[in-house]
């Protein structure tokens, strides 16, 4: 999950202060996987994979500000691991 931070603050510093389109307003959550902008636009090798079958890595906006995110797993072990940035 760390990866996908620092892919994302990659991205958000290469363009100005913005955050890649694919980060949905505040309170929303996409997966990690509709991200391929930091693949493509070199900010991260590839998109991780959660290791739990049939899981994945979501992200969104953890403020109403949007100027933090939130990086956690669909898995239900997983549930209270998260990164915040």
């Amino acid at each position: 999950m760390n990866s996908i931070a620092n892919g994302v603050y990659s991205y958000v510093i290469s363009n100005g202060g913005n955050y890649p389109d694919c980060i949905l307003d505040h309170p929303a959550t996409t997966t990690v996987s509709n991200c391929t902008i930091l693949v493509t636009g070199g900010h991260i090798g590839g998109i991780p994979q959660d290791p739990s079958t049939g899981e994945n890595y979501v992200i969104r906006f953890d403020n109403s500000d949007q100027t933090r995110i939130r990086i956690s797993s669909t898995a239900e072990e997983a549930e209270d691991v998260v990164v915040i940035q």
